[in-house]
Parts: structure tokens; sequence; C-alpha cells
């Protein structure tokens, strides 16, 4: 049997060993590879079928890592890892402790940037590219964006500065035409024009493209997946100066029917069935859903409401609100500061948004949430998932929203205890117009609460009083509530006796409840998926603070100060002592003090 190509490649030096007519044969072992893996662990598998040839194309041509590849949506990089010495760890991506899914700076000598958020790698290598000149350093960058970042606006101010300056550099523009939903907005409309080149459906004299406008030298589009045609064409644009892009036309999934059939679904999936394409375990109902279920059954009432999300209709579960309204929904793409203004706009004219937008997505639009729509104080209402310890690397957990959000002025900030209250909370923001309000909640299986059968509106700051108790005050937001019953149940065998508040709103604070129990027990702790800094502990605090209360113990519960790195939700809650036998010691410190 003949040894497979694959097994020689260590390095991208070994792959300059291989003859050209060589490339696609390997290419095929690299999908068989992802297929394996993915199948097996999860992960961003449609995408990186769909760059296995362009991947192996640029590293045979450039030299790593001393020319330095950028990638947006850095998904894409499976094959980038393959090639660059990860090819025998690579079993361990998307697990506990495994190789990052997304490119890390400095992970090895081939990563020169870390993303996990679209639509930055332009900028990125643009200030590389003009570091280089300044440094009188000699080597080549690159930027592979496309997969739906081209919608994000800071590839336009990029593009635009980079045609101004003739930054000396490559951009690879991977056209699949979808980003995790396919592609939207009128730049996507201009490729397709542009993919008919291709196809000779128009001739080449009668597109003018918006690049060349901008003063960067335009190439293609070329089939992305031969593999020969793009080493050809890479070869003849390395050595040319300035801003060069070409335009590359790939397929999300390719080689497998199901996955081309189905991208959105294949953009990132669970462990599955190589054959059928079927997940190998079936999960009960999200939260997500359970979250647009409601928004479903409150628009069916309302006329007014709308659903916007930037590129997310899946993920988010929003999917279902677009299918039964589609008149009243938006996918914006990568846009999310398009996406708040926007909705801004919707509520200045009596329209009632839902933004619905992942917590570590939704940070990129802080400064539309405070000048557009805070300000204003607009009744936007934000649905904020993904808020939560995820254990899928530091781009991707929502620990900061408690924090960006609070600080904003007139901004309600609530988190429920279960999907049932998860509910409660989206009629509470249906029914609030006197400014923006908003409710986060992770990502996952619900809790198993018992479902209400009608919704109804929380007070605005009213929190709830779980479990009275003498001895110390367990004082939860969110899906911490867990926690904090089980731990009250463990010192309860202890003969200590802990009252239990679900807060429900990071802003504004109960004070009343929270006052009257920490001044019964003299000593509290706080609970929250949050970073520690600014968040919910950080709101009590400042309370007890402000109304010169200086005889109260309170320890808190959260995320560290700093990035959480891959791991399962579990190890981290208990590497950070949020786990409830942490909590549990804490509190029995605190009681002996």
């Amino acid at each position: 049997m003949a040894e497979k190509l694959l097994e020689k490649i260590d390095s991208p030096k070994d792959l300059k060993q291989l003859k050209i007519e060589q490339l696609k044969d390997l290419s095929d072992e690299i999908r068989e590879m992802l297929l394996h893996t993915c199948s097996v662990n999860g992960g961003h598998i449609g995408a990186n079928l769909g760059v296995v040839e362009l991947s192996v194309a640029l590293h045979y041509v450039f030299n790593s890592p001393e020319d330095k590849f950028l990638f947006d949506t850095s998904h894409q990089s499976y094959t980038h890892k393959i090639l660059t010495g990860r090819k025998k760890y690579f079993h361990t991506i998307c697990i506990p402790k495994g190789i990052p899914r997304f490119t890390v700076r400095g992970e090895t000598e081939h990563d020169h940037w870390s993303a996990g958020h679209a639509s930055t790698a332009l900028s990125g290598a643009m200030g590389m590219a003009e570091a280089r000149k300044r440094n009188k350093k000699e080597y080549e960058v690159i930027a592979i964006t496309g997969d739906g970042a081209l919608g994000g606006g800071m590839c336009y101010e990029a593009l635009n500065n980079i045609g101004y300056n003739q930054t000396n550099m490559l951009i690879i523009l991977n056209d699949n035409k979808m980003s995790i939903s396919p592609n939207v907005g009128a730049m996507y409309k201009h490729l397709k024009k542009l993919s008919m080149v291709a196809d000779e459906k128009i001739p080449r004299r009668e597109v003018g493209t918006i690049f060349e406008k901008m003063g960067i030298y335009y190439f293609g589009p070329i089939d992305g997946h031969n593999v020969e045609k793009l080493v050809e064409e890479l070869e003849r644009m390395k050595d040319l100066p300035g801003p060069k892009l070409l335009h590359v036309l790939t397929t999300k999934g390719k080689g497998m029917h199901y996955m081309e059939k189905d991208k959105a679904r294949w953009h990132e999936h669970a462990a599955f069935d190589i054959e059928t394409g079927e997940p190998i375990k079936k999960g009960p109902t999200s939260v997500e859903k359970v979250a647009v279920k409601a928004l479903i059954e409150l628009a069916e009432k309302d006329k007014d409401i709308v659903g916007i999300t930037a590129a997310m209709p899946a993920g988010t579960g929003l999917i279902e609100f677009g299918e039964k309204f589609p008149e009243r929904f938006y996918d914006v793409g990568i846009a999310e500061e398009h996406a708040v203004t926007f909705a801004a706009g919707l509520a200045a004219e009596k329209a009632k948004p839902f933004v619905v937008i992942y917590s570590p997505f939704l940070q990129r639009a802080f400064d539309q949430i405070a000048h557009d729509v805070a300000l204003q104080q607009l009744p936007v209402k934000l649905m904020v998932p993904k808020a939560a310890i995820t254990g899928d690397g530091p781009t991707q957990g929502g620990i900061l929203d408690f924090s960006y959000l609070r600080i904003i002025p007139h901004m309600i900030v609530m988190a429920p205890k279960d999907e049932n209250e998860l509910r409660h909370m989206i009629k509470t923001a249906l029914d609030y117009d006197k400014g923006p309000i908003s409710l986060r909640y992770p990502k996952g299986n619900p809790i198993g609460a018992e479902i209400d059968k009608e919704m109804k509106a929380l007070e605005i700051g009213k929190g709830e009083l779980i479990k009275e108790g003498k001895d110390i005050s367990l004082i939860s937001i969110g899906f911490m509530l867990k926690e904090a019953l089980e731990v009250a149940e463990l010192l309860k065998k202890e003969g200590i006796e802990a009252e239990v508040i679900n807060a429900r709103f990071a802003k504004p604070l109960d004070e009343k409840l929270i006052l009257d129990s920490l001044k019964k027990t003299g000593r509290g702790i706080t609970l929250e998926e949050n970073i520690l800094a600014g968040g919910f502990g950080s709101a009590v605090l400042e309370m007890l603070e402000e109304k010169n209360i200086t005889n109260i113990l309170i320890d808190r519960v959260g995320a560290p100060d700093g990035y959480i790195d891959y791991d399962s939700p579990a190890s981290i809650k208990k590497q950070y002592e949020m786990d409830t036998e942490s909590i549990v010691k804490k509190a029995k410190a605190l009681v002996k003090k």
C-alpha cells in the first residue's frame, strides 16, 4: 500500500517538496482527515472543506512563517493548522484542552493573528504590511477574507485605506456565497455578477469592480478547488507591487453532498455520521429556540415586532422567526454595529425591534448602543444569547455583557434563572417603552423548568426571594441559581441556613430585597457568569458603598480578569471557583468570620 502524501508533511517546507500535480491528491487526503476528525469532535466542518485547496496553494507558493497569513473568521484555518506542524495533534481540535479551533497569535511560529470575529484581517494585515516597510523588512502579508466577513463595515474602512495608501499586500477573497447563512447585501450581489464572468455568462469588460475603483488590483474570479490553477495565479501575482486581490470561488462543504445541499446547517456541526450526515447524539431543544419561540408567540399578536440578527439566523434560532414573518425579519450580515443603529431607527418610528446577537459579538456594537440607542432613550430590545462560560475559546464566551451594558445610561439589564423566566423577560422587554432593555441567556440546553402557559411582564428592578435563611445570603443572577440552590442544600446539612435570592436585574438592582437580606445575615456571596470587573457583584458593592454600609461581608463568584481558554464549562467553573463545591467553601469561610 502506497504511503499517503500527508504522512510526509510536517511543515510548509515539506509541502514544497511535492510536485504540483500531487497537490490534488494531498487535498483529498486533508479533506478525509477533516471529515474523520470533525465527525467525532464536531467543529466548523463546512467552511474548512471549502478552503482545502486554497490553503494548500497558499502554503505551496508562500513561505510561512516568514510570510504572514491572517485569517478572517479564522474558523476556516483547519488546513493551515494541519500543514504547519499540528497534524499529529489535529484529532484534539474542538475538544477540551485540545488545539484551538480558531487562530491564536503565537500558538506556533506560523500564527500571527488571533481572530474569532469577522472582518478584522484586512486592517490587521495592512498594519503589518506598513510596519514591514517602516522596519525595512522583506516578507509577504496575505489576508484571507470571505466566508461572510466582507459584509462587515470594518472591511470597507480597510479597503478604502489600503487602496489610498497603495499598501503592498495580497487579499484573498474566499467567495463561498455564505457567512453562516447565505450572504446578504449589495456587495454580494456585485460578487455574484463577477462570478458570472468565471462561468462565461458575461464578458469581463462589462463588469467593473469596486476594488479597482478603490485602487486595488483585482484578479479572478477563479475556481477555488483547482489547486494547480490557484498555484499558477498566486505565483503570477506575488511579485506584483501594491495592493492586489484574488477572487476565489469555493463551495462550503465541498465533497459532501448533504453539506453542499444545506450549507447553513453545516457551517458548524456537532459529531455526525459521515455516511448519512445524521448527528450522533440529538439533544433537547436549545435555550435559544425557547427564546425565539416566545418571541414568535408575541409577534403573532403584535404586528410591530421586528426581528434583527447579524448573519446569525441559525445560531440564534431567529431563522424560525424569519420563516414565520419574512416581512418583519432582517439579517443584516456580519454588521453588528449597523444592526443596532438600524434598530434605533425602527424604534424611533414606533416599531418594536428585537436585536438578537451573541454576547461576544454584541460587544462590537458598544458605541452604537451607547450613542444611537441609549442617548436617545429608544426602546430597542437586545436579546443576548451565548452569555455564559461556553468553553469554546476566548473569543466565543459571553462573559463581558453585564459589564459593558450596565455602564450605559438608561439601559435595563436582565438575566433569567431558567427558560421559563426567560420567556417572561421577553414579554417584559416588549412592554418596556422608556428606553433600551437587554436580557442575556446562555448557549445550550435548558434546565428543564416547567413552562407557564402565559407570558407575563416582570416589574422592572424586582428580584425574587427563593429561599429564606439567617446565616448567609446567596445572591444569584441568571442560570447560576442552579449552583446557588445546590450550595444552600449542602450548607443545610452542616447546619448553615442560606437565604437564596434570584436577582433577575443587574440594573436596576432590587436594593430593598438585597439589603434586607444582607442586613439580616450580615454576609453574602454574589453569583454570576460574567467577568467580576464591573459585573453584577460590582453593582452590589457599589450599592453598599453609596449607602455607606460597611459592616457586611461580601464575596463574589464570577469569571476572572482574563480571557478564558478552551475547556469544558464544568472544568472552567471549577478552575475559577465557580462550581458548587468551591462556593460552599467560600460560604463556610464567610460564616466563620
